[in-house]
């Protein structure tokens, strides 16, 4: 599109009847057309509202001309917010009409990286992620519009592809690469100097605090078979591992799990999602078996109202240990987790749990508490901020009589997770985290800090 813009083309393109025409039918036999020219500002303007006028006539492909036309036109950049943003929405749901839901998805997204507050644009992205059967981000963005200021109607529409999705999605994979650096590989203190048995000893360098680098993966993925309402039966895995540069220092998981899930309506808590089951895992520390573990999980998920989901869940595991006599034994723990979407741009939740490990050798038993925060913000410019600041506290059993005490340790965590929605490589978004950990324990060998930074890519299918 010039930066002159016939609107005489453009009527006979859309609609030759329109109000703006500017023709004068004269008695001689053939009409004569005045043909009147707008520039700039204005033919876009003009432009958008033929555009718009052609789509409530169903004409969605002639809508789709003119609105591209505009969309690269170069006084596109020189029209007011409103007017470009209104060109970009109905190119959406023109593309949405036509069924091109990936190419709607692709024009909603450029619009919420500079303006996320906008639920209108959210509401159509989530509908066209449902329509691709992108079920866990469509899931993401419908939550987060329903947090925003909806007509009853439109509410009842969106916990019905809630219902929908919950039903229906059979599948998820997650993928998560990157580069770690971890200033306290080892995770040790950094004195020189414990007591043991009342006398001083020296530390040497390998047991003090040291620094490690290296790439980090994880995979996890989840099939549900449909089993009909409301049971259904699910079957996961999942694996990571880090790889440092010093082999020693390198960690590994393998795990999965298996089991029911039952959904169903819980009355006043809302729609719940229950499952319970049955895991196990294996862990390898340095290249050399670590751990093995076998149990169960119990999972629950509630959402009393359109802003809060309830979560809570209950872990029992039997644990051997590969190199450690008189760790076995068991280890308990239940979490729970209230997220509250504040808006269709922010969340906040709150973590609570409770831990409890019994080992054969009493002064290997103890317990844990964790109390931590979260909070999530898309920003302009396409950017996301989560903030989780943690605090734990693990207290042992018995005093240790090489170190006369018992083991108090007080564990503040402090990570921070940036990524920019507009970046994307071949599916993939980049994402940056820092880890601060700081425990101050009454046994000086288990007193450290820790800094631990990931440049990464993730994708959610």
């Amino acid at each position: 599109l010039s930066t002159r813009v016939s609107l005489t083309a453009l009527l006979l393109l859309v609609c030759p009847a329109f109000a703006l025409t500017c023709l004068a039918e004269e008695e001689a036999p053939s009409p004569v057309r005045e043909r009147i020219e707008l520039t700039g500002a204005e033919a876009l303007q003009a432009a958008v509202t033929l555009a718009q006028r052609a789509m409530g006539e169903g004409e969605f492909e002639k809508s789709r001309e003119l609105l591209e036309m505009v969309l690269e036109a170069p006084e596109f950049d020189l029209i007011s917010l409103e007017h470009r943003t209104q060109a970009r929405f109905l190119l959406g749901m023109t593309l949405q009409s036509l069924g091109e839901h990936r190419e709607a998805v692709r024009v909603f997204r450029g619009i919420l990286v500079d303006q996320p507050g906008l639920v209108r644009v959210r509401l159509e992205l989530a509908r066209a992620l449902f329509h691709l059967e992108d079920d866990r981000a469509a899931e993401h963005h419908f939550r987060h519009a329903l947090a925003g200021e909806l007509p009853p109607e439109v509410q009842a529409n969106v916990r019905g592809y809630l219902g929908a999705i919950r039903r229906r999605r059979p599948w998820d994979l997650d993928v998560n690469i990157g580069l770690v650096y971890d200033s306290n590989v080892n995770v040790a203190p950094s004195v020189r100097e414990i007591e043991m048995y009342g006398l001083p000893f020296q530390l040497d360098d390998d047991a003090r605090a040291r620094t490690g680098h290296g790439v980090t993966g994880s995979v996890s993925t989840e099939y549900r078979f449909r089993h009909g309402e409301p049971f259904q039966l699910r079957l996961g895995g999942y694996v990571r591992h880090t790889e440092y540069r010093e082999s020693q220092f390198n960690r590994s998981l393998l795990g999965g799990y298996a089991g029911p899930r039952f959904l169903f309506d819980a009355g006043s808590l809302g729609e719940a999602d229950v499952s319970l089951l049955a895991r196990g895992q294996r862990q390898w520390f340095g290249g050399s078996g670590y751990e093995w573990g076998w149990g169960g999980r119990l999972e629950a998920a509630f959402e009393p109202t359109r802003r809060l989901r309830l979560s809570a869940h209950l872990d029992h595991l039997w644990l051997d240990y590969d190199n450690r006599p008189g760790a076995e034994g068991t280890h308990t723990a239940v979490g729970l987790r209230p997220t509250f979407v504040l808006g269709p741009t922010r969340a906040v939740w709150l973590d609570v749990g409770l831990g409890r490990e019994r080992a054969e050798n009493e002064q290997l038993s103890f317990r844990t508490h964790r109390l931590g925060l979260g909070y999530r913000q898309d920003l302009p410019r396409g950017f996301t901020v989560a903030l989780r600041p943690s605090y734990r506290h693990r207290r042992n059993d018995r005093a240790w009589p090489a170190f006369g005490t018992r083991r108090r340790d007080h564990t503040f965590e402090f990570r921070t997770d940036v990524l920019n929605r507009r970046l994307e490589v071949a599916g993939f978004t980049p994402v940056f985290t820092h880890r601060y950990q700081r425990a101050d324990s009454t046994i000086d060998l288990y007193s450290f800090d820790q800094h631990v930074f990931e440049i990464g890519l993730t994708r959610r299918f």
